[in-house]
C-alpha cells in the first residue's frame, strides 16, 4: 500500500477535494491527513511550540510507520484559522515546503496546493 501525507486545514470543505486530488495525481492508495486550524500560519511563523511538536510527531508517524514519500501542504480560500490573502498563503506554502525539505530530505516529493473559491485543487509548487 502506497501512502502520501497532507498537512491541511481542519476545514471540512477542503478535505475531500485534496484527498481525491492526491490519490489521482500521485497514485497513492491512502493519504495520512495532518490537520490543524491554519497549519500554514503555525508552520511558517514557528511561534507555537506545542502545536509545532504535535504536527512534527504526526508527520514522523506517517513517514516512518507508513512509509510515505509524498508530503503535500495545502492552503485554501476562506481559511478561518489563517485569514490572509491567497498570495500570502502561497508564500507560506513555499516557506513551509523549504523547511520540510530541509528537515526530511530530498528523497520525498513535496507539493504545495491551494484550494480555490470553487473548492478546486490547484497545484502551485512542486519540489
Amino acid at each position: 500500500m502506497v501512502f502520501g501525507t497532507v498537512i491541511n486545514c481542519m476545514d471540512g470543505r477542503v478535505q475531500f477535494p485534496v484527498l481525491e486530488y492526491l490519490k489521482l495525481k500521485y497514485k497513492v492508495d491512502q493519504v495520512d491527513s495532518i490537520t490543524e486550524a491554519g497549519p500554514l500560519k503555525i508552520l511558517s511563523e514557528k511561534r507555537e511550540q506545542c502545536r509545532l511538536t504535535a504536527l512534527r510527531e504526526q508527520l514522523k508517524v506517517s513517514l516512518e510507520k507508513h512509509g510515505s514519500r509524498l508530503i503535500a501542504v495545502a492552503g485554501h480560500h476562506d481559511c478561518a484559522g489563517n485569514p490572509v490573502e491567497r498570495a500570502v498563503q502561497e508564500e507560506q506554502i513555499a516557506k513551509v515546503l523549504a523547511y520540510l525539505e530541509k528537515a526530511y530530505g530530498s528523497h520525498i516529493t513535496f507539493v504545495g496546493i491551494y484550494v480555490n473559491e470553487h473548492w478546486e485543487v490547484e497545484e502551485i509548487i512542486k519540489g
